[in-house]
């Protein structure tokens, strides 16, 4: 009998079945014949039918229960991840004994996880549960491990889709972090952290296969812009260079930085410029060791090294160095003339300074107040630290001297004790070594004061007098040598606030059309683009101007023209412009201000009225055929250039309400317009990198950091308030753990996909970035263009072989589904408005007269097609 078993067992191992189910029947007759077999010998040891799935406790892809019986646990949409398809894959796989994986483990110090009741069924098998693998101390270590590996497995995650490697068609991007979460609680909670880790695996597989299908897309992009795009001879070489780029970006698997590549490409915007970004840290550091031996002797005055930081004295320059090498602190007795020459020599422009009471009745410390620039052009700001600048001429800064040697924390506990209401600088008059330095810059990023403090030691000072040339560049190195080793954001999350002119880019052209008398009367853009700022800043320079003239700007937001006329009236009241008004009648103001800009006897060479957030305001006037406009117009023909109006607002009337704003003879049509677009290349790089670069932050001079430049902007698509709110975000994750940077190398600090994915992941900056992509959208009250953004994408997920989406297709699909909200409007008024979303590069085009989504993120931000069929069901039921 036992002979027949053991043929029978052989046959049954080499008569292997393809189909699942005869397979796992043969291995069970197989098994039972091999038990019945070794109970006849008398070898079977009746553990082995406790233990009965004893060769699965080894595969972490299988969780058990206390019994030892194997947890039918379904892994929701992942391919391949279902219980009975985990299992089937371990039975085909050669497995290891149970001896020695046990021993592997334990002896491992716990580098790898594991799922620990897996591990106990192995040890009470084995009769090996007495060993410290299973003690308290070791259990905790295992949690934190775990803790670490989700974290950082949640980063890279979050760099997965920033680089445009997850498809969010059913919804897949958000379920794969709902699941993380749900299973990650599950597997601390049960101690299952390897089932934890080979799910992550999976997902990262399941990425990787899914991504294949963007890099397909996007090689068949490249290889049509390839053969249709034209592009002048002459940068034939700049334009085969780009293409490369891009085959090796997706290569790489960046597909974003490809995609935004592909875009610059086909909107011939490669030409980036110089943008002469500081060296000032990196050359402080290369010379800092051989400038520390010269200076670092506490017992003699840093003026007694003369000879050593000025070369000449036969020059202006080498004069005013000398200046302020003997005006820095020799002693305890130091005076408010001494440090208002200092300041004024670092390149501050000094109205007086007051000496304050003593700081722990030890330390000087000065109130230094600042004059208001007079010439408020935009070439008049050296640096990036509103607070030392533009801000300061309001706040002053607060000036405090320390004598002697002081370390990190020293300096720390001082500032503490002072009153934080403005910005603080600090004469230190010893020089920090490079390792102290460093300490400091870490420990201020921890504990963030509210104003900001810069600490200016021997180093700091004798590298600006070594290297001095004129007060603007001394002010330039003073604060990118001491910012880095600092705590500062100059950065603006929030898009009302009103933007210092240290921070505003670009757009000079635009600038200049609106101060120009001449320029432009109408502009037009949506949220996030910066359209606000321009208006800021024109008021700013205009009245910063010598030659007395003056500029306004007032918010009308939901004003109509009877209510926009009453608030610009009190407006110019409040300014001092007109003594006296109160009406709601534009004829009225518009005489009144003519009297004014006659009168010789108050001259005003020039009014600029600027009129924001408008859209309520133009949308009123039509009932009264434009008039106001008509009475601005006839003002601003005055003599002399002396009055000149700019109404801004979300969407181009003219070109939405053809028929009624050309109608009548209005003035309307006839008045210059400009469209406000997302950032050029050249202009975004600009507020992305010098004021990073002036707080020691830096990108590598490689691809890695081109690449990473190139998602940075593309995830923001190019508009200003989205690089500012990243920029914003990415320094705030200094304040914890540093931002993953070693302090014995930093500052600077480089830039990579590691402390990006941490932005990504502990900030949530994706969901902000989302948030005000759809703040885009819902740019006014009518919402057409969230509802066109929705119809677009329901098209595409329903015809992807489709390039492009016509506007007929969009006015089709509405009329289809009854949005009532599209009642009123024709093809035109359609065309209008997926025109001014193409201007807010949301959409591109994608052959003739058909527009497609400019970058696939921003289909991934509608959602999931679940998701957009319910936002269109709601569409039609709010009616």
């Amino acid at each position: 009998m036992i002979i027949l078993m053991e043929s029978a067992v052989e046959n049954l191992k080499h008569d292997k079945k393809d189909d699942v189910l005869i397979a796992a029947g043969m291995k069970l007759l197989e098994d039972t014949i091999d038990e019945l077999k070794r109970r006849l010998l008398g070898d079977y040891e009746e553990k082995e039918h406790e233990y009965f799935y004893r060769n699965m406790f080894v595969h972490s892809s299988i969780t058990f229960d206390v019994y030892g019986c194997p947890e039918f646990l379904n892994i929701p949409f992942l391919p391949n991840s279902g219980a009975y398809e985990r299992i089937w894959a371990l039975a085909q796989e050669s497995s290891i004994s149970l001896e020695s994986y046990f021993d592997e483990i334990c002896g491992a110090n716990v580098s790898e996880l594991v799922n620990m009741r897996n591990m106990w069924l192995i040890g009470k098998y084995l009769e090996k549960n007495d060993i410290d693998f299973f003690n308290e101390e070791n259990r905790k270590y295992c949690h934190r491990l775990f803790q670490d590996k989700y974290k950082r497995f949640k980063e890279d995650l979050e760099l997965a889709s920033a680089y445009g490697r997850l498809d969010d068609e059913f919804n897949q991007d958000t379920r794969i972090r709902q699941m993380l979460e749900s299973w990650a609680g599950w597997a601390d909670e049960t101690e299952n952290f390897g089932f934890f880790i080979d799910l992550c695996h999976r997902i990262s597989d399941w990425i990787k296969s899914r991504s294949l299908v963007r890099s397909k897309a996007l090689k068949e992009r490249l290889f049509h812009m390839k053969e249709e795009h034209v592009f002048p001879e002459s940068q034939s070489e700049l334009y085969e260079s780009a293409y490369k780029e891009v085959d090796k970006r997706i290569s790489a698997e960046n597909y974003a930085a490809a995609e935004d590549l592909i875009n610059r490409v086909s909107t011939d915007d490669l030409q980036v410029d110089d943008l002469q970004l500081s060296e000032d840290l990196n050359r402080f550091i290369d010379e800092y060791e051989s400038l520390h031996r010269e200076i670092s002797d506490g017992s003699t005055t840093l003026a007694s090294r003369k000879r050593f930081l000025i070369k000449s004295v036969h020059n202006k320059e080498a004069r005013m160095a000398e200046k302020l090498l003997n005006a820095w602190p020799k002693g305890r007795s130091y005076h408010e003339s001494e440090a208002g020459q200092i300041f004024d020599l670092l390149g501050f422009d000094v109205e007086n300074v007051v000496k304050m009471d003593l700081v722990s009745g030890r330390y000087n410390s000065f109130d230094v107040l600042l004059k208001k620039k007079r010439n408020k052009s935009l070439a008049n700001y050296v640096h990036y630290a509103p607070a030392f600048g533009s801000k300061a001429c309001d706040t002053g800064i607060t000036l405090m001297v320390l004598l002697g040697k002081f370390q990190a924390q020293a300096i720390m506990d001082c500032v503490n004790e002072m009153d934080m209401n403005k910005p603080l600088i600090i004469f230190l008059d010893s020089a920090l070594q490079m390792v102290e330095r460093r300490s400091l810059a870490k420990e201020m990023k921890k504990h963030s004061f509210g104003m900001p403090v810069l600490v200016v030691d021997r180093g700091i000072i004798s590298y600006i007098i070594k290297h001095y040339s004129d007060r603007g560049s001394a002010n330039r190195m003073l604060l990118n040598l001491t910012l880095p080793y600092t705590y500062y954001q100059p950065y603006l999350k929030k898009a009302a606030t009103i933007i210092p002119p240290e921070l505003f880019m670009g757009r000079k052209s635009e600038l200049e059309r609106i101060k120009d008398p001449n320029g432009v009367n109408l502009i037009y853009g949506g949220r996030q683009l910066g359209k606000s700022a321009l208006l800021q800043i024109a008021k700013h320079e205009v009245n910063g101007n010598v030659a007395g003239q003056r500029a306004l700007l007032v918010d009308i937001k939901a004003c109509d023209y009877k209510e926009a006329a009453k608030k610009v009236c009190r407006k110019l009241c409040e300014e001092g412009i007109l003594e006296s008004c109160e009406t709601d009648s534009w004829k009225e103001l518009t005489d009144r201000l003519r009297e004014r800009l006659l009168d010789l006897g108050q001259p005003l060479p020039y009014l600029l009225l600027m009129m924001d957030e408008a859209d309520a305001f133009i949308d009123s006037c039509a009932a009264v055929n434009y008039r106001p406009f008509d009475l601005l117009k006839e003002l601003q023909m005055l003599e002399g250039n002396c009055f000149k109006f700019v109404v801004a607002g979300l969407r181009n009337v003219v070109r939405f309400k053809k028929e009624i704003a050309l109608g009548n003879n209005s003035s309307l049509a006839q008045l210059e317009a400009m469209t406000v677009k997302p950032l050029r290349t050249a202009e975004a790089r600009e507020l992305l990198e010098k004021p990073l670069r002036s707080l020691g932050f830096q990108f590598s001079k490689d691809e890695k950091g081109e690449r990473l430049i190139s998602m940075i902007l593309g995830t923001c698509n190019y508009f200003p308030g989205l690089i500012q709110t990243y920029c914003a975000m990415l320094i705030e994750s200094m304040k914890r753990s540093y931002g993953g940077y070693n302090q014995n190398v930093t500052p600077p600090y480089i830039i990579s996909e590691d402390h990006i994915k941490r932005v990504l992941a502990d900030e949530g900056l994706q969901q902000e970035i989302k948030n005000k992509f759809e703040m885009t959208l819902r740019s006014d009250e009518d919402d057409y263009y969230y509802l066109i953004a929705n119809l677009v994408a329901y098209l595409h997920y329903n015809n992807k072989e489709k390039s492009g989406v016509a506007t007929a297709d969009i006015m089709a699909l509405a009329r289809e589904l009854d949005l009532w909200k599209f009642d009123e409007l024709k093809a035109e008024n359609i065309e209008a408005l997926v025109e001014e979303m193409r201007e807010l590069n949301i959409f591109q085009l994608a052959g003739e007269r058909e527009y497609q989504f400019t970058r696939t993120s921003f289909l991934q931000m509608m959602g999931s097609l679940e998701k957009i069929n319910e936002v269109l069901m709601e569409a039609m039921r709010n009616e």
